[in-house]
């Protein structure tokens, strides 16, 4: 285990194989042994070795905890939450495995299950600063999701309590039924897709069928605010969202610059999405304007009709009309499509003192085109295939 940690792993394994050679059935040994595999990529050995591990002796919250992360980090997540149960089993007060299961179960978008571990994370290790981080966040993306998933038949926005945490004061967000609409669309299609995953044996890859997309949108929009919040402009008039989506960002955007002040928001979107894109099983469906959604989004939220400018994605020369303060594109244009899209103008648009915050993918020359545009470019947070990277223009 010290060569182990230390990063040492091919002496870990030299320990580890003479070990098992002395003593096959050595239940640390063979649990050390499924640690190095993993290390070493080998998924299947590894397994096999913990599973074996926790046959030789089932009395180890540590083995089956183990077990469940290597689950949890390869995706299978209700394997993950049956062996971290387990491990509670074995010791139901280690507050870390109920923090571990907890994002298990929200992986698997059970979110209800997820905050019920949280609180008992929490509850066991009051100190942790990150435990009551990940309780609001999920608060608000229960409040969000549900409102998102609700039918409406009266036409009137759900208002959702988002609490005092997030903001520094109490807030309320209000979510027009085009919202809900849209959100149900993106659903649709996803229960399609998750049917053709069931069919082939891949059970649960999109999770319940498309039901936790909400929980994931909100989970989004939530995670884009709370990463950018530090950097963005302390004054804005005029901000830019290249690919909006249904506005959620946006939404966050004026609530976090308000009541001091409401900016103009430029919204840059596609113009029209068919319907039979988002809704297989009924291909009449109804087309859907992604920039209505968002306009009525914001408006819903307090920016006055005349603050909010929509612009179709193929439009980009309309955007050299205004001068902005923030450029953000979060999840979308640099990592979707070419930074030449729209990169002239971030250089020429954007204000001196401005800030422009953008998501690119590491693995198809995003980052490298970013920075040869734009050498000052800083990245300042990453995840999986995805970066987020900051730009301040000085003149």
């Amino acid at each position: 285990m010290a060569a182990l940690r230390a990063g040492d792993v091919n002496r870990a394994g030299e320990i580890c194989d003479g070990l098992l050679l002395r003593g096959p059935d050595n239940a640390e040994a063979t649990y050390v042994s499924g640690l190095i595999h993993y290390q070493r990529n080998q998924i299947k050995p590894a397994i096999e070795a913990l599973a074996r591990a926790i046959t030789l002796d089932p009395g180890s919250a540590e083995y089956h905890r183990s077990l469940a992360t290597i689950f949890k980090n390869t995706g299978a997540a209700e394997n993950a939450v049956r062996f971290y149960e387990q491990a509670l089993l074995r010791d139901p007060d280690d507050a870390l495995t109920h923090v571990l299961l907890a994002e298990a179960f929200k992986d698997l978008g059970d979110i209800e299950s997820a905050l019920t571990h949280y609180h008992h994370g929490v509850r066991l290790d009051p100190d942790d600063p990150v435990i009551p981080v990940h309780i609001d966040k999920l608060e608000m993306v229960i409040a969000v999701s549900r409102a998102l998933l609700a039918p409406r038949d009266d036409g009137q926005p759900a208002v959702c309590d988002l609490g005092d945490t997030l903001f520094g004061r109490p807030v309320a967000l209000r979510l027009p039924q085009t919202s809900i609409d849209f959100t149900q669309a993106y659903k649709s299609n996803l229960d399609t897709l998750a049917n053709a995953y069931n069919a082939v044996g891949l059970a649960g890859a999109f999770g319940d069928q498309g039901a936790i997309l909400p929980h994931y949108l909100a989970e989004w929009i939530y995670d884009d605010y709370l990463s950018i919040r530090e950097h963005l402009s302390k004054k804005v008039t005029n901000i830019l969202d290249i690919g909006c989506g249904f506005g959620g960002l946006a939404a966050l955007l004026q609530v976090h610059y308000a009541p001091e002040t409401t900016p103009h928001f430029h919204l840059v979107e596609q113009a029209r999405i068919p319907g039979a894109e988002f809704s297989r099983p009924t291909p009449d469906a109804p087309d859907l304007d992604p920039l209505a959604c968002a306009a009525e989004l914001l408006i819903a939220n307090g920016v006055a009709d005349a603050q909010v400018h929509t612009i179709a994605s193929d439009n980009a020369k309309a955007l050299y009309k205004n001068k902005y303060d923030l450029i953000v594109s979060m999840r979308s244009w640099c990592y979707l499509y070419p930074i030449e899209t729209y990169i002239e103008v971030v250089r020429t648009a954007l204000r001196p003192g401005g800030t422009f915050l953008v998501d690119v993918h590491k693995n198809l020359g995003g980052l490298a085109a970013l920075c040869a545009y734009l050498p000052d470019a800083t990245l300042f947070s990453e995840r999986q295939d995805l970066v987020r990277c900051l730009y301040v223009k000085t003149s």
